[in-house]
């Protein structure tokens, strides 16, 4: 992996030479760390044309949400198809909610094109600038707030004319609420976006309170998590790159001890 601008408002991250279940891990550590210190960390990585980061969305905006950010996790596969997964703190355990659209989302292409035409070198705001337009009600009164709730609106607006502007990725973007340069509005946003969108017919939303969010935790530990084997697979073929087998020279037990997936 690569950063391509440290000092870039939204940071870029070169990650098509592994898999997005492993690229994503960093790229949220960046965003959280970024938005511990500025209230606001926004990364967007390059990934493989086959995007195999869907199944780990939830996790994202979960470990973002339980380290007290609001969390947006956008990723968008090679025919411009876009999940969203929001998440807000809540105890015991965070509110999230997963929507997904068959053609690009509107916020998928606006950060496409910060990343495309190269605006996210700016210092001046690129996301102000990308989502503020003069039309739309301003429902919030401080700009964060109606930033982000722009930004939430754009996850369920499809724009099928996009398709050709979107190339395979995941973004991650988190708020710190506490933050003293954004206002007690923000935290307020994601839940109300997921409340008004909650049951509608198009885009269907899947909301995951709390409570049931403490149960899936429960059960997957408890019971383990099912990884398909296409999936094992890539990490396997990453992990060679990385871990030596053991050899005779070794120390005991150090290195990669499998050398085929069928051991």
């Amino acid at each position: 992996m690569s950063l391509d601008d440290r000092s870039a408002r939204l940071s870029v991250v070169e990650g098509r030479d592994q898999p997005a279940i492993v690229a994503s891990v960093p790229v949220l550590d960046l965003a959280c760390a970024r938005a511990d210190r500025q209230g606001l960390g926004v990364v967007h990585a390059h990934t493989r044309d086959r995007n195999d980061s869907a199944p780990v969305l939830g996790h994202l905006a979960y470990k973002a949400a339980e380290r007290e950010f609001l969390a947006l996790v956008l990723s968008t596969d090679g025919d411009g198809a876009t999940t969203a997964v929001a998440g807000t703190p809540e105890q015991p355990y965070p509110l999230l909610a997963e929507v997904a659209l068959e053609a690009p989302a509107e916020s998928a292409r606006k950060f496409a094109s910060i990343v495309r035409t190269g605006r996210y070198h700016q210092r001046d705001a690129p996301l102000t600038q990308a989502f503020f337009t003069a039309d739309g009600s301003e429902r919030d009164g401080a700009a964060d707030a109606r930033l982000f709730d722009r930004l939430l609106q754009g996850v369920t607006t499809p724009r099928p004319d996009a398709t050709d502007e979107i190339e395979p990725g995941v973004t991650v973007l988190c708020i710190d609420p506490v933050h003293p340069r954004y206002s007690q509005g923000v935290r307020q946003v994601v839940e109300r976006f997921i409340r008004e969108h909650e049951g509608a017919a198009k885009p269907s939303m899947t909301v995951f309170e709390p409570q049931a969010v403490q149960d899936t935790v429960g059960m997957l530990i408890s019971e383990g998590v099912e990884v398909e084997h296409r999936v094992w697979r890539d990490l396997f073929e990453f992990g060679t790159g990385i871990l030596a087998p053991s050899f005779e020279g070794s120390e005991k037990g150090a290195g990669f001890g499998l050398n085929s997936l069928d051991q």
